[in-house]
């Protein structure tokens, strides 16, 4: 059973923040704007800010109410992400990458010339290295970055503060 949990404030201004850079869609009274970028968030007394600038660059302030973080979902994920995420997960960074195989659940990435290891990103944002020759272990430090590195990108990838939801499932984000 899916425990279901308030999202205060505290909580959406810890998740606007991991998104820093990211585009907004902002539905306020006077403005609607999709092509915002959120600069600053900060919580003030139990009122949302974030900072963006418009179109025409003058900076504006909205409560977050008013509006959502534009991401992507890891299914979309780009041969060069997964790329980038396999080499972080252990197949190493100065080796030269393919993607190997892409369907509905996972992307495989694995070094251009075959060595038995391939990193497997699952769409529900688990990594998995797997290694035909037992030579090489995935450390334990390689998935943060992987994850770091994708939130850096714009995914929409589970957080913990929401009990393992993405934003889109919490209606804090949507897709583009």
């Amino acid at each position: 059973m899916e425990t279901k949990i308030e999202i205060t404030n505290d909580v959406k201004a810890k998740m606007f923040a991991l998104y820093l850079g990211q585009r907004i869609k902002y539905s306020g009274i006077h403005w609607n704007y999709t092509y915002v970028w959120l600069e600053v968030v900060s919580l003030i007394e139990r009122s949302i800010q974030s900072v963006y600038k418009d179109p025409q660059g003058s900076e504006q302030n909205a409560d977050f109410d008013d509006h959502v973080i534009i991401l992507k979902p890891l299914s979309k994920i780009t041969d060069e992400d997964a790329i980038m995420v396999g080499q972080l997960c252990g197949i190493g960074l100065d080796n030269e990458c393919i993607v190997f195989e892409r369907d509905a659940e996972r992307v495989i990435v694995e070094q251009k010339k075959p060595t038995g290891i391939q990193c497997w990103i699952w769409y529900d944002a688990e990594f998995f290295l797997e290694n035909s020759f037992k030579e090489k272990s995935i450390s334990s430090h390689t998935p943060i970055e992987a994850y770091q590195y994708l939130l850096s990108r714009g995914y929409d990838l589970p957080q913990y503060l929401l009990n393992g939801r993405t934003l889109k499932e919490s209606g804090l984000a949507i897709y583009e």
